[in-house]
């Protein structure tokens, strides 16, 4: 599960890169998570995802996807950070 998440995360994260950011999207929510259970691959995908709707000017639901990870681990990444400049 883990190396699927985390070639998922990769392919999205370039496509992101070229600014198909609809497609990395798309991608991204092939990853199935549940909002009430955070393993690392979630939290993890979260954070890309979060990252990025706000690269594509999404920022309220770039802060929706922050503030799930912030639910379940304050300290991940610089998520408390990132959502203080969205808000």
């Amino acid at each position: 599960m883990a190396a699927r998440v985390e070639a998922v995360i990769v392919a999205a994260s370039a496509l992101a890169d070229m600014g198909r950011f609809d497609q990395a999207l798309g991608l991204l929510r092939r990853i199935r998570t549940r909002a009430d259970v955070a393993g690392p691959e979630a939290i993890r995908a979260w954070y890309v995802t979060g990252t990025v709707l706000e690269r594509a000017g999404r920022t309220r639901d770039a802060a929706r996807e922050f503030r799930k990870i912030l639910r379940h681990d304050p300290a991940a990444y610089d998520v408390a950070e990132r959502l203080a400049q969205l808000s």
